[in-house]
């Protein structure tokens, strides 16, 4: 697997995200609006200096979109008052217009590091988890930049973040 899938695996917890993975918000905003509607979410730090983005931020993205909900997630839906309508399913399988910095890009405060553009059910499910990246993508910069030898984890899974992004960083680290 590329650094990138296993990074999105990792910080998901499984192999594929679940469409379950938000908040009832989502959905009832879904379910007013238009979730085929075209929106576009910008990725920037607004704080932290200057700091490198390490990986293939379209492959990343790609590997966080949701599996197919199941039955039993649709049946969860319905019993708490919420539907998944057609259009929010085909949202979720619909096409993503992804512009990144490449990998090895240095980028400043409030710098957008990467736009997606795709139906508004998608795009906006995916915009919180892309915040997680603020973690990974500290680690790899503080690496190369030799501030820190040592990364202090809370768990397994947050230990294998940061080995990936030190790994996505330079192999010489």
């Amino acid at each position: 697997h590329a650094i990138e899938t296993q990074l999105a695996q990792t910080m998901l917890g499984q192999a594929r995200a679940s469409v379950m993975m938000t908040d009832a918000y989502k959905f009832s905003m879904a379910e007013v609006g238009f979730p085929l509607r075209q929106e576009t979410f910008y990725l920037s730090f607004r704080k932290g200096g200057w700091m490198l983005q390490p990986f293939d931020l379209p492959r990343f993205i790609e590997a966080l979109r949701p599996a197919a909900p199941t039955q039993g997630e649709r049946d969860f839906l319905i019993q708490n008052g919420y539907t998944l309508t057609p259009d929010m399913a085909l949202a979720l399988s619909g096409p993503l217009e992804i512009q990144a910095l490449p990998a090895g890009t240095w980028f400043g405060p409030g710098e957008p590091i990467v736009s997606i553009t795709g139906p508004s059910f998608l795009v906006s499910w995916l915009e919180p988890i892309l915040c997680w990246l603020q973690f990974p993508i500290q680690v790899a910069t503080a690496a190369l930049l030799n501030q820190s030898r040592t990364v202090s984890v809370t768990c397994e899974d947050e230990r294998t973040v940061a080995q990936l992004a030190i790994e996505a960083a330079g192999p010489d680290l």
